[in-house]
């Protein structure tokens, strides 16, 4: 991706985009922009697919080299085929490519068991899905540029174990590998704050659980987003509730409502009145 930071730029300008600016319609962080600007490639493809397309620059304007362009493009369509639960595709795009294309690099070895794993667990093979995941940690734990991939997929490995002990342990391991990793993609960390913050509220483990949501607080102030804002205040709130602090449960939530309202969701808001309030 020879000169895309000079390409980047200068569309950006072009646009009267400043860095803010464009990292809040690409949901990324501003950070992201300026490394990339000063070319530094190494961001998730996922983030590198949404600014380009903000800038409506053509993948193959920045990537020319066919290779790369067929790896950007699998990866990309897997990212979005995953986060439908779109299984059909996901068969597709795996097979649609030979293994001698997924041995590539050590990233699209990981894509590949991954989604592998992903079709064997909603297929009802939960047994092969934990060791092709398993798998994965044991090869690619270690690997410096793969710290954040191996973070989505320790966070998606939490999610389908039923032990709530072992599953703090992963997505506590998922927390430390982004926290390790050089992207910072700000998504990433608040998908694990918030299971965390979950998870501890299940347990009952109300201190942990409102520590990890005041975290998840934090990061979206500082990338003045309202990404999973919504989650995370009815997190807080049923940790408050649990607790029998009835009152403070209700402050937040009443002085959340035009979040809820903006967010194009208060049917959500307005179930949870009911339920804390018991009208």
């Amino acid at each position: 991706m020879n000169n895309i930071g000079i390409k980047i730029k200068e569309r950006r300008k072009l646009m009267a985009l400043s860095q803010t600016q464009l990292a809040a319609r690409a949901h990324v962080s501003q950070t992201m922009i300026s490394r990339l600007e000063n070319q530094d490639n190494t961001i998730p493809l996922e983030h590198f697919i949404s600014i380009i397309n903000v800038l409506s620059i053509d993948v193959t304007e920045v990537v020319p080299n066919a290779t790369t362009e067929k790896v950007l493009i699998a990866m990309h369509m897997l990212d979005s085929a995953r986060a439908t639960r779109d299984l059909k595709s996901i068969r597709h795009i795996l097979n649609s490519h030979p293994i001698s294309f997924w041995n590539k690099s050590p990233e699209l070895q990981i894509y590949k068991t991954w989604h592998e794993a992903i079709i064997d667990y909603h297929n009802g093979d939960v047994a092969d899905a934990i060791s092709k995941i398993k798998r994965l940690i044991n090869q690619y734990m270690d690997i410096p540029g793969c710290y954040e991939i191996m973070a989505q997929v320790l966070n998606n490995y939490g999610n389908i174990l039923t032990e709530p002990e072992q599953r703090v342990r992963v997505y506590t391991h998922a927390k430390k590998m982004f926290l390790k990793s050089a992207q910072q993609n700000y998504k990433t960390y608040i998908n694990i704050l918030v299971n965390l913050a979950n998870l501890y509220c299940e347990m009952s483990n109300y201190k942990q659980s409102l520590r990890h949501v005041n975290e998840g607080y934090k990061v979206l102030h500082s990338q003045h987003s309202t990404f999973h804002l919504t989650k995370l205040i009815i997190i807080e709130c049923n940790a408050h509730h649990f607790q029998k602090n009835y009152s403070k449960c209700m402050e937040i939530l009443m002085g959340a409502q035009t979040i809820f309202m903006l967010s194009e969701q208060l049917e959500l808001w307005q179930r949870y009145k009911e339920l804390f309030t018991g009208e």
